[in-house]
């Protein structure tokens, strides 16, 4: 058999930054979870690039990504890349922080004052409410880690955002010279194709990295057909030479059973579905046409006035929003009625979807669009973009609209809040139809990556000595 290898350098280096997954690292998350759980015999490792030596070091994946919810703080506590911290966990910071999210200033502030009590007087920081203060993690064992040996038959997966980390991409290459075989997944080709929805600081990065990457891959793995298709178009003629598979990405929302509506309510949000909302999952940012939204709730406060819902956004804050920050801040009707729950807890998210009315996701760009998909594994229907790869996600299963039309927008979600029982009718559709799971994702990767059969030597790899 040969071996398979994912790298999990970005996994790592996000973690480090970020105390909840999302969008890609989410998903390379989920793929290579269960990946491993449904082919255990197979020899299935996780490489990273060690933060400060820069070496490989190799894990089980089912020793690290098998909780219900992947934790990064625990993530780093199990490969030793944290340890003792006079810190709370950084999910109480944020926690005890969120009372505060509407000053600004003022939440700045109190961080300095966290990081000054936790350093100079812990009676006064256990005052504020820290009593978990010791660990910047939960105490965990850290796990066996094992420098890889990799020989040149073994299959080699980039399921992430590697175009950051060049020591990942020469590797890459070394291992590819030797007769190794590579595969990358492509999410979307946005930084390259639609830059203008991105900070400069990536684009170039990702424009060098799309032109580079074909010199050494040969098997691409895309999100939806559409990714596939923008990849080729892309590749132009080199594209008859590559493998180009689209595998669609899940509906499901890994740890909930399908329309589920039992999910915990957690305090920081219990006060959010205490009236009618329409909810919108995913970061905040330029893309996700956040601003438009914005703009048909403004509308329709004027012309329904009490019937109308909330709009709650479900998500971090990303790059690019301060038009949306600026509309948000300018309307004090808007601030009655938007409200944002910043980096919710899956369980969070669930209760979100659970209790909406229906959802909305106009985003001007897709690779693949997790959201839509999430909803309708809840039960609940979605107004989405008709553009992209979005209509792959759900078909006829959700509505769509034009998310460059304020106005089509405007009459699409004023038709689904005043007419009730079309939603209503809609959800019972999506509660029978066929929905995909990541298990199904992943053995539809496996069956990719192991199809490819070609007599190789077992010998050791000399490309492995790269990271010494």
């Amino acid at each position: 058999m040969r071996p398979i290898y994912f790298d999990v350098t970005d996994i790592v280096s996000y973690a480090t930054g970020n105390f909840r997954v999302t969008g890609i690292q989410r998903v390379q998350i989920k793929i290579i979870s269960c990946i491993a759980r449904e082919n255990a015999n197979h020899p299935i490792f996780c490489i990273f690039s060690h933060p400060n030596t820069k070496k490989k070091i190799a894990f089980s994946p089912l020793d690290v990504m098998s909780d219900k919810e992947f934790d990064p703080q625990v993530f780093l506590g199990k490969l030793g890349l944290i340890g003792s911290s006079n810190l709370p966990p950084a999910k109480s910071i944020k926690n005890y922080l969120h009372q505060y999210s509407k000053n600004k200033p003022l939440r700045a502030l109190k961080k300095i004052q966290i990081y000054f009590y936790a350093f100079f007087s812990r009676s006064k920081l256990k005052n504020l409410g820290f009593n978990d203060i010791g660990f910047s993690s939960p105490k965990v064992d850290v796990v066996r880690l094992n420098k890889p040996k990799i020989s040149k038959d073994a299959i080699l997966v980039i399921l992430g955002a590697n175009w950051g980390f060049k020591d990942v991409i020469d590797f890459c290459k070394t291992h590819s010279s030797y007769g190794g075989d590579v595969v990358q997944m492509v999410y979307d080709l946005i930084p390259y194709s639609k830059p203008e929805y991105c900070l400069e600081t990536l684009t170039n990065p990702f424009k060098n990295w799309l032109c580079d990457v074909s010199s050494y891959v040969e098997r691409y793995i895309c999100i939806s057909e559409y990714t596939a298709k923008d990849l080729r178009d892309f590749l132009g003629p080199q594209a008859r030479k590559k493998t180009i598979q689209a595998v669609p990405l899940a509906h499901e929302f890994d740890g909930f059973d399908r329309n589920a509506r039992n999910a915990s309510v957690e305090e920081s949000i219990e006060h959010v579905l205490h009236t009618p909302y329409v909810l919108c999952v995913g970061t905040i940012e330029v893309r996700k046409n956040g601003v438009a939204l914005l703009r048909v709730w403004s509308r329709l406060i004027d012309s329904m006035g009490s019937k109308m819902p909330r709009l709650i956004f479900a998500g971090k804050r990303g790059w690019l929003i301060q038009e949306f920050e600026a509309v948000l801040q300018s309307s004090p009707k808007l601030a009655q009625y938007v409200h944002i729950v910043q980096s919710p807890s899956d369980e969070s998210i669930a209760a979100l979807y659970q209790n909406s009315l229906f959802t909305v996701y106009p985003s001007l760009y897709e690779g693949w669009g997790l959201p839509v998909g999430e909803a309708a594994w809840f039960g609940k229907t979605c107004l989405t973009s008709s553009t992209t790869s979005l209509p792959e996600v759900c078909g006829n299963l959700v509505e769509y609209c034009d998310p460059d039309d304020i106005d089509d927008m405007t009459r699409k979600i004023e038709y689904l809040i005043l007419h009730p029982e079309v939603v209503i009718n809609k959800e019972k559709i999506i509660s029978q139809a066929k929905l995909r799971t990541w298990t199904e994702v992943g053995n539809e990767i496996f069956d990719y990556l192991i199809a490819k059969q070609e007599e190789t030597a077992t010998v050791e790899c000399p490309g492995q000595l790269a990271w010494d």
